[in-house]
């Protein structure tokens, strides 16, 4: 899979990049919570 530019996906989806970025940085936060929420710590928690 290649990577393609933020600009250009959101000319595709005509969406404005910046608002394109807002949403990506919005869902890997979320990402990265759900994956936190299923992590034990390392003293086994």
């Amino acid at each position: 899979m290649v990577a393609q530019p933020v600009a250009e996906i959101g000319r595709e989806l005509n969406v404005h990049e910046h608002l394109l970025r807002k949403w990506v940085a919005a869902e890997r936060l979320r990402d990265g919570a759900a994956t936190d929420a299923h992590r034990v710590p390392p003293d086994g928690g």
